[in-house]
């Protein structure tokens, strides 16, 4: 009977083709080749609808068989290395700081949280409406955003000098499940790419078969005049590479380009690196994919904004980098994936 269950859930989360890649309409003149086609069926197996994902590769003209689509990546990959019950329990934004905190990783101070509509303080005493009012007054600016169950950017919002009116209406309007943070002013490297918005790394780690590596690294840039970078915001990805280099073309959900004016190299990004590297091992072993928001500080201090378990991007990071997700290892993935199917998972109802 749970078999049944499970596949009649699995057949209606699919039919909301939720894996649909975010693209324009590109790919629509571009024709993939008789030896194309047969390399992708060759490790993906046979599904016409991934062509238009491969369409759109290579209409930007960077074709290759191995670039990992939206459709596989999350019908097919995501639930046999990430799945849902493994982290359903530990990706509330309330928790990082009290179980994941050390000298080495650290998020930013918290001014006040609500877990289950009860208020607390960053010591996790519980406060009044009025406490929780007088803390988030006590800064010129912060950050207030859900803690759970939230996505791509949903509902985060920077607060500037607001009134005792304006933070009581925002805690009715949030109502239970958020947080509230300071604001971090970033380092100046990254300020000169848009100042009004803090310009955050994405590095995604793997961990698998015992080996650790990073999938991708991108950072995101919020447009001119946001407050966020969030790429459904309207924000750039700009691909960094493993010497910390950044690219010099960006692209939005629309697949605009913005042109870096010149060759910037981050010097701090091979600290950013490593602290993914060795925090996923030391905390999320358990964990396959795991996508990290990282920002540096004026200090040249790393600073975790997000841990990403459910499903961490994979399309516009291979777009941004202009390289395939899993690079070396896609055919072990492919490989993994096959010897442990769904059917056999475990699933929380």
């Amino acid at each position: 009977m749970k078999k049944v269950i499970r596949k009649i859930l699995w057949k209606i989360r699919q039919s909301k083709r939720a894996w649909e890649e975010p693209v324009p309409d590109i790919y629509k003149k571009i024709v993939l080749s008789r030896n194309e086609k047969a390399q992708i069926k060759k490790l993906w197996g046979r599904d016409r609808n991934m062509y238009r994902f491969y369409r759109t590769i290579k209409a930007l003209g960077f074709f290759d068989a191995r670039f990992c689509s939206n459709q596989y990546y999350i019908q097919k990959i995501f639930p046999v290395i990430n799945p849902y019950h493994e982290f359903l329990g530990i990706q509330d934004k309330n928790f990082f700081d009290l179980y994941y905190a050390d000298e080495e990783l650290s998020f930013p101070e918290v001014l006040v949280k609500n877990i289950k509509g009860i208020l607390f303080d960053k010591d996790m005493h519980v406060i009044n409406e009025k406490q929780a009012v007088e803390k988030m007054m006590s800064v010129s600016e912060f950050v207030i955003k859900p803690s759970t169950e939230s996505n791509s950017g949903s509902n985060v919002r920077k607060i500037s000098n607001p009134d005792a009116e304006a933070v009581e209406n925002l805690l009715k309007e949030y109502m239970q499940n958020f947080i509230v943070q300071k604001i971090i002013e970033q380092h100046p490297l990254l300020a000169e790419l848009n100042e009004t918005s803090v310009n955050s790394f994405r590095i995604t780690t793997l961990f698998l078969n015992g080996k650790i590596s990073v999938c991708s690294s991108h950072l995101k840039i919020g447009k001119k005049g946001a407050d966020v970078d969030n790429f459904a915001k309207g924000s750039f990805l700009v691909g960094v590479d493993e010497h910390g280099n950044l690219g010099d073309t960006g692209y939005d959900i629309n697949l605009n380009e913005m042109k870096i004016s010149k060759e910037l190299k981050l010097p701090f990004y091979q600290n950013v690196k490593d602290m993914a590297i060795a925090k996923h091992i030391k905390y999320f072993p358990n964990i396959g994919i795991i996508g990290w928001d990282l920002l540096v500080d004026v200090n040249g201090k790393s600073i975790c904004i997000e841990i990403n378990f459910f499903v961490p991007s994979s399309y516009e990071p291979q777009i941004c980098n202009r390289r395939p997700f899993f690079g070396e290892r896609t055919e072990e993935v492919v490989d993994y994936v096959k010897k442990h199917k769904i059917e056999n998972l475990r699933v929380v109802i």
